[in-house]
Protein backbone atom coordinates (compact mmCIF):
# COMPACT_ATOMS: atom_id res chain seq x y z
CA UNK A 1 0.00 0.00 0.00
CA UNK A 2 2.70 2.50 0.57
CA UNK A 3 4.38 2.27 -3.05
CA UNK A 4 3.22 3.41 -6.11
CA UNK A 5 2.44 1.11 -8.69
CA UNK A 6 1.80 1.40 -12.66
CA UNK A 7 0.16 -0.82 -15.43
CA UNK A 8 -1.45 -1.11 -18.37
CA UNK A 9 -5.02 -1.41 -18.05
CA UNK A 10 -6.58 -2.00 -21.16
CA UNK A 11 -7.29 -4.36 -23.55
CA UNK A 12 -3.89 -6.53 -24.69
CA UNK A 13 -3.35 -5.49 -28.57
CA UNK A 14 -3.72 -2.13 -30.95
CA UNK A 15 -6.68 -0.39 -30.36
CA UNK A 16 -8.00 3.25 -30.87
CA UNK A 17 -6.09 4.26 -27.33
CA UNK A 18 -4.86 2.21 -24.17
CA UNK A 19 -4.68 3.17 -20.54
CA UNK A 20 -1.70 3.11 -18.60
CA UNK A 21 -2.93 3.58 -14.55
CA UNK A 22 -0.73 4.93 -11.91
CA UNK A 23 -1.82 4.64 -8.27
CA UNK A 24 -0.27 5.52 -4.79
CA UNK A 25 1.49 7.67 -2.64
CA UNK A 26 4.18 9.18 -5.12
CA UNK A 27 1.37 9.16 -8.49
CA UNK A 28 1.47 13.38 -8.22
CA UNK A 29 5.15 13.64 -8.36
CA UNK A 30 5.99 10.33 -11.10
CA UNK A 31 3.51 12.05 -13.23
CA UNK A 32 4.42 15.53 -13.25
CA UNK A 33 7.82 13.86 -14.42
CA UNK A 34 6.33 12.99 -17.69
CA UNK A 35 3.56 15.76 -18.20
CA UNK A 36 2.36 18.92 -16.58
CA UNK A 37 0.29 16.97 -13.92
CA UNK A 38 -2.94 19.12 -13.15
CA UNK A 39 -2.95 19.62 -9.08
CA UNK A 40 -6.68 18.71 -8.74
CA UNK A 41 -9.49 16.39 -10.13
CA UNK A 42 -9.49 16.70 -13.41
CA UNK A 43 -9.38 15.63 -16.94
CA UNK A 44 -6.70 17.04 -19.56
CA UNK A 45 -5.36 17.17 -22.80
CA UNK A 46 -1.49 16.57 -22.23
CA UNK A 47 1.83 16.12 -24.41
CA UNK A 48 3.40 13.24 -22.32
CA UNK A 49 7.61 12.78 -22.37
CA UNK A 50 8.59 9.69 -22.25
CA UNK A 51 11.31 6.89 -23.75
CA UNK A 52 12.36 10.09 -25.84
CA UNK A 53 9.19 10.48 -26.84
CA UNK A 54 6.53 13.25 -26.95
CA UNK A 55 3.22 11.92 -27.68
CA UNK A 56 -0.48 13.60 -27.22
CA UNK A 57 -3.04 11.75 -24.84
CA UNK A 58 -5.68 12.48 -22.20
CA UNK A 59 -4.59 12.82 -18.47
CA UNK A 60 -7.22 12.12 -15.91
CA UNK A 61 -6.27 12.18 -11.95
CA UNK A 62 -8.93 11.23 -9.23
CA UNK A 63 -7.64 12.70 -5.85
CA UNK A 64 -8.01 10.27 -2.84
CA UNK A 65 -10.27 8.87 -1.33
CA UNK A 66 -12.44 9.85 -4.56
CA UNK A 67 -10.76 7.29 -6.70
CA UNK A 68 -11.35 3.41 -7.60
CA UNK A 69 -8.00 2.86 -5.05
CA UNK A 70 -9.08 4.83 -2.70
CA UNK A 71 -5.34 6.28 -3.28
CA UNK A 72 -4.63 9.14 -5.64
CA UNK A 73 -4.87 7.88 -9.10
CA UNK A 74 -3.90 8.81 -12.68
CA UNK A 75 -4.99 7.34 -16.09
CA UNK A 76 -2.60 8.60 -19.14
CA UNK A 77 -5.11 7.63 -22.40
CA UNK A 78 -2.50 7.38 -25.47
CA UNK A 79 -2.99 6.41 -28.87
CA UNK A 80 -3.31 2.59 -28.76
CA UNK A 81 -0.11 0.98 -30.15
CA UNK A 82 0.86 -1.43 -27.26
CA UNK A 83 4.79 -0.46 -27.75
CA UNK A 84 3.94 3.35 -27.05
CA UNK A 85 2.18 1.93 -23.63
CA UNK A 86 5.23 -0.59 -22.60
CA UNK A 87 7.33 2.42 -22.77
CA UNK A 88 5.17 5.00 -20.58
CA UNK A 89 5.45 1.96 -17.93
CA UNK A 90 8.63 1.23 -18.54
CA UNK A 91 9.46 5.05 -18.11
CA UNK A 92 7.15 5.13 -14.96
CA UNK A 93 8.87 2.18 -13.14
CA UNK A 94 12.42 3.95 -13.91
CA UNK A 95 10.93 6.69 -11.39
CA UNK A 96 10.33 4.86 -8.57
CA UNK A 97 7.16 3.17 -9.60
CA UNK A 98 6.38 -0.75 -9.19
CA UNK A 99 4.70 -2.51 -12.46
CA UNK A 100 1.70 -3.72 -10.42
CA UNK A 101 0.53 -7.50 -9.68
CA UNK A 102 -2.53 -9.38 -10.89
CA UNK A 103 -5.65 -7.88 -9.34
CA UNK A 104 -3.59 -5.02 -7.37
CA UNK A 105 -5.40 -2.29 -8.13
CA UNK A 106 -8.76 -3.82 -7.45
CA UNK A 107 -7.22 -5.25 -4.12
CA UNK A 108 -6.09 -1.82 -3.49
CA UNK A 109 -9.70 -0.73 -3.54
CA UNK A 110 -10.46 -3.73 -0.63
CA UNK A 111 -7.96 -2.51 1.66
CA UNK A 112 -8.86 1.02 1.42
CA UNK A 113 -12.91 0.07 1.71
CA UNK A 114 -14.28 0.91 -1.52
CA UNK A 115 -15.21 -2.54 -2.44
CA UNK A 116 -16.07 -5.90 -0.23
CA UNK A 117 -14.28 -8.93 -1.18
CA UNK A 118 -17.64 -9.94 -3.27
CA UNK A 119 -17.54 -6.56 -4.88
CA UNK A 120 -13.99 -7.49 -6.02
CA UNK A 121 -15.13 -10.39 -7.26
CA UNK A 122 -17.58 -9.23 -9.09
CA UNK A 123 -14.82 -6.75 -10.60
CA UNK A 124 -13.57 -10.29 -11.94
CA UNK A 125 -16.78 -11.88 -13.39
CA UNK A 126 -17.17 -8.36 -15.18
CA UNK A 127 -13.64 -8.63 -17.09
CA UNK A 128 -14.18 -12.62 -17.68
CA UNK A 129 -17.98 -12.49 -18.36
CA UNK A 130 -18.65 -14.45 -21.78
CA UNK A 131 -22.24 -13.72 -22.54
CA UNK A 132 -24.27 -10.71 -21.88
CA UNK A 133 -26.40 -12.65 -18.94
CA UNK A 134 -22.97 -13.53 -17.17
CA UNK A 135 -22.16 -9.88 -17.52
CA UNK A 136 -25.24 -8.56 -16.25
CA UNK A 137 -24.82 -10.56 -13.09
CA UNK A 138 -21.13 -10.01 -12.72
CA UNK A 139 -21.68 -6.41 -12.76
CA UNK A 140 -24.74 -7.09 -9.95
CA UNK A 141 -21.82 -8.71 -7.85
CA UNK A 142 -19.42 -5.75 -8.26
CA UNK A 143 -22.32 -3.75 -7.53
CA UNK A 144 -22.65 -4.72 -3.94
CA UNK A 145 -25.92 -6.77 -5.04
CA UNK A 146 -24.84 -9.72 -2.47
CA UNK A 147 -23.55 -7.84 0.16
CA UNK A 148 -26.98 -5.79 0.98
CA UNK A 149 -28.58 -9.37 0.86
CA UNK A 150 -26.64 -10.23 3.33
CA UNK A 151 -26.14 -7.55 5.52
CA UNK A 152 -29.92 -7.78 7.19
CA UNK A 153 -28.76 -11.62 7.85
CA UNK A 154 -25.20 -10.66 9.56
CA UNK A 155 -27.35 -8.45 11.84
CA UNK A 156 -29.65 -10.39 13.00
CA UNK A 157 -27.12 -13.42 13.26
CA UNK A 158 -24.96 -10.55 15.61
CA UNK A 159 -28.00 -9.42 17.55
CA UNK A 160 -28.95 -13.32 18.33
CA UNK A 161 -25.14 -14.09 19.30
CA UNK A 162 -24.85 -10.91 21.35
CA UNK A 163 -27.63 -12.11 23.65
CA UNK A 164 -26.82 -15.40 23.63
CA UNK A 165 -22.97 -14.47 25.10
CA UNK A 166 -25.51 -11.98 27.77
CA UNK A 167 -26.88 -14.42 28.92
CA UNK A 168 -23.89 -16.42 29.25
CA UNK A 169 -22.10 -13.58 31.09
CA UNK A 170 -25.18 -12.87 33.35
CA UNK A 171 -25.96 -16.53 34.30
CA UNK A 172 -24.68 -15.89 37.71
CA UNK A 173 -26.87 -13.05 38.43
CA UNK A 174 -30.61 -15.31 36.56
CA UNK A 175 -30.79 -12.64 33.84
CA UNK A 176 -31.75 -14.39 30.38
CA UNK A 177 -31.05 -12.00 27.80
CA UNK A 178 -32.96 -14.30 25.10
CA UNK A 179 -35.05 -17.25 26.03
CA UNK A 180 -34.36 -20.27 23.87
CA UNK A 181 -37.44 -20.22 22.44
CA UNK A 182 -37.12 -16.83 21.05
CA UNK A 183 -33.84 -17.89 20.16
CA UNK A 184 -35.03 -20.87 18.17
CA UNK A 185 -37.32 -19.14 16.27
CA UNK A 186 -34.81 -16.36 15.25
CA UNK A 187 -32.48 -18.62 13.94
CA UNK A 188 -34.71 -20.94 12.04
CA UNK A 189 -35.91 -17.78 10.01
CA UNK A 190 -32.36 -16.85 9.76
CA UNK A 191 -32.18 -20.37 8.49
CA UNK A 192 -34.63 -20.03 6.62
CA UNK A 193 -33.25 -16.90 5.25
CA UNK A 194 -30.36 -18.31 3.89
CA UNK A 195 -31.61 -21.29 2.56
CA UNK A 196 -33.83 -19.34 0.38
CA UNK A 197 -30.72 -17.18 -0.85
CA UNK A 198 -29.01 -20.02 -2.11
CA UNK A 199 -32.53 -21.47 -4.31
CA UNK A 200 -33.04 -18.00 -5.68
CA UNK A 201 -29.50 -17.52 -6.77
CA UNK A 202 -28.00 -18.97 -9.95
CA UNK A 203 -24.61 -20.51 -9.85
CA UNK A 204 -22.21 -18.39 -12.11
CA UNK A 205 -20.53 -21.83 -13.72
CA UNK A 206 -24.34 -22.19 -15.39
CA UNK A 207 -24.46 -19.19 -17.15
CA UNK A 208 -20.58 -19.10 -17.87
CA UNK A 209 -18.64 -21.38 -20.92
CA UNK A 210 -19.00 -21.15 -24.17
CA UNK A 211 -22.41 -23.02 -25.56
CA UNK A 212 -21.94 -25.16 -28.41
CA UNK A 213 -23.73 -25.20 -31.68
CA UNK A 214 -23.47 -28.26 -33.98
CA UNK A 215 -24.28 -28.46 -37.45
CA UNK A 216 -25.36 -32.24 -39.07
CA UNK A 217 -26.52 -33.08 -41.99
CA UNK A 218 -25.91 -35.29 -45.43
CA UNK A 219 -22.35 -34.96 -47.55
CA UNK A 220 -22.69 -31.23 -49.34
CA UNK A 221 -25.57 -30.57 -47.40
CA UNK A 222 -23.96 -26.84 -47.33
CA UNK A 223 -22.80 -27.29 -43.53
CA UNK A 224 -19.06 -26.21 -43.72
CA UNK A 225 -20.23 -22.87 -46.45
CA UNK A 226 -23.00 -21.78 -43.30
CA UNK A 227 -20.01 -22.01 -40.88
CA UNK A 228 -18.24 -20.18 -42.99
CA UNK A 229 -20.74 -17.11 -43.40
CA UNK A 230 -21.56 -17.18 -39.71
CA UNK A 231 -18.09 -16.70 -38.56
CA UNK A 232 -17.08 -14.38 -41.38
CA UNK A 233 -14.27 -16.15 -42.60
CA UNK A 234 -12.83 -18.98 -44.57
CA UNK A 235 -12.63 -22.13 -41.49
CA UNK A 236 -13.63 -25.00 -42.96
CA UNK A 237 -12.47 -26.16 -46.69
CA UNK A 238 -15.84 -26.14 -49.30
CA UNK A 239 -16.22 -28.01 -52.32
CA UNK A 240 -18.72 -29.52 -54.48
CA UNK A 241 -17.37 -33.04 -54.12
CA UNK A 242 -19.63 -34.06 -50.95
CA UNK A 243 -17.85 -35.62 -48.21
CA UNK A 244 -14.84 -33.01 -47.80
CA UNK A 245 -15.06 -32.78 -44.40
CA UNK A 246 -13.47 -35.47 -42.83
CA UNK A 247 -12.23 -34.10 -39.90
CA UNK A 248 -14.67 -31.88 -36.75
CA UNK A 249 -13.88 -28.60 -37.50
CA UNK A 250 -15.06 -25.75 -34.85
CA UNK A 251 -14.83 -21.68 -34.88
CA UNK A 252 -15.92 -19.31 -32.10
CA UNK A 253 -18.94 -16.91 -33.42
CA UNK A 254 -20.59 -13.84 -31.48
CA UNK A 255 -24.04 -13.61 -31.49
CA UNK A 256 -26.14 -10.95 -29.55
CA UNK A 257 -26.43 -12.47 -26.53
CA UNK A 258 -22.63 -14.25 -26.17
CA UNK A 259 -19.86 -15.97 -28.00
CA UNK A 260 -21.25 -20.01 -29.31
CA UNK A 261 -18.82 -22.86 -30.64
CA UNK A 262 -19.74 -23.84 -33.69
CA UNK A 263 -19.03 -26.90 -34.76
CA UNK A 264 -18.94 -28.56 -38.54
CA UNK A 265 -18.72 -32.40 -38.68
CA UNK A 266 -18.32 -35.20 -41.78
CA UNK A 267 -21.69 -35.74 -43.48
CA UNK A 268 -24.32 -38.05 -42.20
CA UNK A 269 -25.66 -40.58 -44.64
CA UNK A 270 -28.26 -43.23 -43.78
CA UNK A 271 -26.88 -43.03 -39.89
CA UNK A 272 -23.06 -43.17 -40.89
CA UNK A 273 -20.33 -40.99 -41.84
CA UNK A 274 -20.46 -41.44 -45.75
CA UNK A 275 -16.74 -41.44 -48.06
CA UNK A 276 -18.19 -39.28 -50.28
CA UNK A 277 -20.79 -39.62 -53.20
CA UNK A 278 -22.78 -42.43 -51.77
CA UNK A 279 -20.01 -45.28 -52.85
CA UNK A 280 -18.83 -46.94 -49.45
CA UNK A 281 -15.74 -46.12 -47.90
CA UNK A 282 -14.20 -50.04 -48.66
CA UNK A 283 -15.32 -49.68 -52.60
CA UNK A 284 -13.16 -46.05 -52.55
CA UNK A 285 -10.50 -46.08 -50.96
CA UNK A 286 -9.56 -49.71 -49.20
CA UNK A 287 -9.23 -50.75 -45.25
CA UNK A 288 -7.46 -47.40 -43.99
CA UNK A 289 -10.54 -45.36 -45.13
CA UNK A 290 -12.67 -47.52 -43.55
CA UNK A 291 -11.23 -47.01 -40.25
CA UNK A 292 -10.93 -43.00 -40.92
CA UNK A 293 -14.75 -43.67 -41.65
CA UNK A 294 -15.34 -45.14 -38.55
CA UNK A 295 -13.18 -42.99 -36.71
CA UNK A 296 -15.09 -40.14 -37.90
CA UNK A 297 -18.73 -41.55 -37.19
CA UNK A 298 -17.40 -41.84 -33.48
CA UNK A 299 -16.58 -38.55 -33.59
CA UNK A 300 -19.80 -37.27 -34.76
CA UNK A 301 -21.84 -38.99 -32.15
CA UNK A 302 -19.96 -37.53 -29.69
CA UNK A 303 -20.31 -34.09 -30.93
CA UNK A 304 -24.05 -34.83 -31.51
CA UNK A 305 -24.20 -36.11 -27.68
CA UNK A 306 -22.32 -32.92 -26.07
CA UNK A 307 -24.06 -30.30 -28.28
CA UNK A 308 -26.26 -27.78 -26.80
CA UNK A 309 -28.10 -27.20 -29.52
CA UNK A 310 -27.92 -29.36 -32.65
CA UNK A 311 -28.81 -27.93 -35.99
CA UNK A 312 -30.10 -30.13 -38.67
CA UNK A 313 -28.66 -28.86 -41.97
CA UNK A 314 -30.56 -29.81 -45.34
CA UNK A 315 -29.93 -28.88 -49.02
CA UNK A 316 -33.13 -27.13 -50.51
CA UNK A 317 -32.15 -28.91 -53.67
CA UNK A 318 -32.00 -32.69 -52.01
CA UNK A 319 -36.05 -33.77 -51.97
CA UNK A 320 -35.01 -36.94 -50.22
CA UNK A 321 -36.37 -37.60 -46.71
CA UNK A 322 -33.79 -35.61 -43.77
CA UNK A 323 -31.78 -38.38 -41.96
CA UNK A 324 -32.90 -39.77 -39.17
CA UNK A 325 -31.15 -38.61 -35.93
CA UNK A 326 -30.68 -39.82 -32.09
CA UNK A 327 -32.59 -36.75 -31.34
CA UNK A 328 -34.61 -33.95 -32.13
CA UNK A 329 -32.79 -30.63 -33.60
CA UNK A 330 -33.61 -27.52 -32.13
CA UNK A 331 -33.13 -25.41 -35.22
CA UNK A 332 -33.57 -27.19 -39.26
CA UNK A 333 -31.90 -24.67 -41.96
CA UNK A 334 -32.87 -25.28 -45.56
CA UNK A 335 -29.61 -23.73 -47.93
CA UNK A 336 -28.93 -22.90 -51.02
CA UNK A 337 -32.01 -21.77 -51.40
CA UNK A 338 -31.05 -19.34 -54.72
CA UNK A 339 -30.81 -22.44 -56.61
CA UNK A 340 -34.72 -22.81 -55.57
CA UNK A 341 -35.46 -19.31 -55.92
CA UNK A 342 -36.55 -19.25 -52.08
CA UNK A 343 -36.36 -16.50 -49.09
CA UNK A 344 -38.94 -17.60 -46.89
CA UNK A 345 -39.36 -19.12 -43.75
CA UNK A 346 -40.08 -22.46 -43.58
CA UNK A 347 -43.71 -22.95 -42.57
CA UNK A 348 -42.72 -25.59 -40.14
CA UNK A 349 -40.12 -23.20 -38.49
CA UNK A 350 -37.19 -24.30 -40.88
CA UNK A 351 -34.70 -21.05 -41.55
CA UNK A 352 -34.17 -20.49 -45.37
CA UNK A 353 -30.85 -19.34 -46.04
CA UNK A 354 -28.49 -18.67 -48.82
CA UNK A 355 -24.68 -18.34 -47.87
CA UNK A 356 -24.31 -17.37 -51.58
CA UNK A 357 -26.63 -14.76 -51.31
CA UNK A 358 -26.69 -13.94 -48.13
CA UNK A 359 -30.42 -14.36 -47.67
CA UNK A 360 -31.45 -15.37 -44.25
CA UNK A 361 -28.16 -15.44 -42.29
CA UNK A 362 -29.59 -12.60 -39.78
CA UNK A 363 -32.63 -14.71 -39.17
CA UNK A 364 -30.72 -17.81 -38.61
CA UNK A 365 -28.41 -15.85 -36.04
CA UNK A 366 -31.57 -14.83 -34.03
CA UNK A 367 -32.68 -18.63 -33.96
CA UNK A 368 -28.94 -19.53 -32.39
CA UNK A 369 -28.91 -17.03 -30.15
CA UNK A 370 -32.34 -17.91 -28.85
CA UNK A 371 -31.78 -21.59 -28.85
CA UNK A 372 -27.84 -20.89 -27.01
CA UNK A 373 -28.65 -18.58 -24.70
CA UNK A 374 -33.20 -18.80 -24.29
CA UNK A 375 -35.50 -16.67 -25.08
CA UNK A 376 -35.30 -12.99 -24.20
CA UNK A 377 -31.68 -13.81 -23.37
CA UNK A 378 -30.96 -10.43 -23.71
CA UNK A 379 -32.72 -9.22 -20.58
CA UNK A 380 -34.02 -11.72 -19.03
CA UNK A 381 -32.96 -12.66 -15.33
CA UNK A 382 -31.88 -8.97 -14.34
CA UNK A 383 -33.05 -9.01 -10.77
CA UNK A 384 -31.87 -12.66 -9.92
CA UNK A 385 -28.58 -13.16 -7.64
CA UNK A 386 -25.33 -15.01 -8.88
CA UNK A 387 -23.18 -16.18 -6.31
CA UNK A 388 -19.70 -18.15 -7.23
CA UNK A 389 -18.40 -21.52 -5.81
CA UNK A 390 -17.24 -19.73 -3.04
CA UNK A 391 -20.33 -18.05 -2.13
CA UNK A 392 -22.31 -20.86 -1.96
CA UNK A 393 -19.77 -22.90 0.07
CA UNK A 394 -19.68 -20.26 2.72
CA UNK A 395 -23.58 -19.27 2.62
CA UNK A 396 -23.99 -23.43 3.35
CA UNK A 397 -21.73 -24.05 6.01
CA UNK A 398 -23.63 -21.08 7.36
CA UNK A 399 -26.40 -22.92 7.45
CA UNK A 400 -25.18 -26.12 8.42
CA UNK A 401 -23.61 -23.97 11.91
CA UNK A 402 -26.50 -22.38 12.35
CA UNK A 403 -28.33 -26.38 11.97
CA UNK A 404 -25.67 -27.48 15.32
CA UNK A 405 -26.74 -24.44 16.98
CA UNK A 406 -30.74 -25.29 16.91
CA UNK A 407 -29.78 -28.45 17.83
CA UNK A 408 -27.89 -27.15 21.43
CA UNK A 409 -30.58 -24.08 21.62
CA UNK A 410 -33.16 -26.62 22.55
CA UNK A 411 -30.68 -28.44 24.74
CA UNK A 412 -30.32 -25.53 26.81
CA UNK A 413 -26.33 -25.46 25.91
CA UNK A 414 -25.91 -21.87 25.55
CA UNK A 415 -22.19 -22.25 25.35
CA UNK A 416 -22.06 -24.52 22.23
CA UNK A 417 -24.91 -22.07 20.52
CA UNK A 418 -22.18 -19.07 20.53
CA UNK A 419 -19.44 -21.36 19.11
CA UNK A 420 -21.90 -22.15 16.69
CA UNK A 421 -23.06 -19.28 15.77
CA UNK A 422 -19.57 -17.45 15.78
CA UNK A 423 -18.58 -20.31 13.00
CA UNK A 424 -21.83 -19.02 10.91
CA UNK A 425 -20.89 -15.57 11.29
CA UNK A 426 -17.09 -16.00 9.98
CA UNK A 427 -18.71 -17.86 7.46
CA UNK A 428 -21.39 -14.78 6.19
CA UNK A 429 -17.81 -12.52 6.80
CA UNK A 430 -15.92 -14.44 4.54
CA UNK A 431 -18.40 -13.75 1.78
CA UNK A 432 -17.92 -10.35 2.00
CA UNK A 433 -14.28 -10.06 3.52
CA UNK A 434 -15.36 -9.02 7.06
CA UNK A 435 -13.23 -11.83 7.69
CA UNK A 436 -11.04 -12.92 5.02
CA UNK A 437 -7.88 -15.24 5.66
CA UNK A 438 -4.71 -14.59 3.52
CA UNK A 439 -4.87 -17.61 1.26
CA UNK A 440 -8.73 -16.52 0.78
CA UNK A 441 -7.69 -13.11 -0.26
CA UNK A 442 -4.28 -14.70 -2.52
CA UNK A 443 -6.62 -17.14 -4.85
CA UNK A 444 -9.06 -14.77 -5.71
CA UNK A 445 -6.54 -11.51 -6.30
CA UNK A 446 -4.40 -14.05 -8.50
CA UNK A 447 -7.26 -14.34 -11.08
CA UNK A 448 -7.12 -10.85 -11.89
CA UNK A 449 -5.56 -9.13 -14.99
CA UNK A 450 -3.31 -7.01 -14.26
CA UNK A 451 -3.84 -3.57 -14.32
CA UNK A 452 -7.32 -4.00 -12.70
Amino acid sequence: MESTIVAVSSATGAGARMIVRLTGPESLKLASGICEAPDEAAVVRRELRFDGLRVGGWVYRFVAPRSYTGQDLFEFHIPGNPILADGLVRSLVAAGARAAGPGEFTARALFTGKLDLSQAEGVAAVVSAQNRRQLRAARRLAGGELSRRLAPMTAALVHVLTLVEAGIDFADEGIVAISPADAHRELTALRGELRGLLESSERFDRIGGVPSIVLVGRPNAGKSTLLNALCGGQRAVVSSTAGTTRDVLSAQVLLNSGTVRLVDMAGIEAGRIDGGGGESAEDASGPAMIRIGRLMQKLAQQATAGAEVLVLVRDATDLREPIGLDRRPDVIVRTKTDLVGADVPGGDGTISVSAFAGWGLDRLRDRLDRAAFGEGATTAGDGALTLNARHRLAIESAGVALDRALVRVSGNESEWVAAELRVALDELGSVTGIISPDDILGRIFSTFCIGK
